[in-house]
């Protein structure tokens, strides 16, 4: 998960990593959207809900204008209407899911610094500051690029 998985043995010598392989687990999907916090996850949500309605009444829109014998142009306008309403809730989600990704990046990683700095110092005794550094960033980087 997203706790340090290094562990110290009494002899100070340094011990195998433990590293999930593969995709990542949803316990640590679920940990990254609920570090969005509660206002950007709600946004999401709503601009999620707000995007597929749009789409599925465009879908309505176009099919009772096939059928109709009206005016075409009330059904260009009206379609053209619900596109840009599509498109704006698409870019409102994008813009959510990037202020919720950089939300979440920046408490899990003080998070992690935090668990880091509060370490015991047998742990820095017995774990090379390298192995630290790019176990960190390592973790940092998959965070950032894969759950998003």
């Amino acid at each position: 998960g997203l706790d340090a998985d290094m562990h110290v043995d009494d002899d100070t010598e340094p011990t195998a990593e433990h590293r999930a392989v593969g995709h990542v687990a949803l316990a640590d999907v679920v940990e990254y959207y609920r570090s969005f916090g509660t206002p950007v996850a709600l946004a999401l949500l709503v601009t999620l809900l707000g995007y597929q309605v749009a789409q599925f009444a465009r879908g309505l829109w176009l099919r009772q204008w096939v059928v109709s014998t009206g005016d075409s142009l009330y059904y260009v306008e009206g379609y053209a209407w619900l596109g840009a309403a599509t498109g704006v809730l698409l870019l409102l989600r994008v813009f959510v899911i990037v202020f919720g990704s950089l939300q979440s990046a920046r408490s899990l990683h003080q998070r992690l610094l935090r668990r880091v700095l509060y370490a015991p110092m047998s742990f820095f005794d017995a774990t090379p500051v390298g192995r630290i550094l790019n176990r960190f960033l390592n973790d940092t980087a998959a965070v950032d690029e894969r759950i998003p």
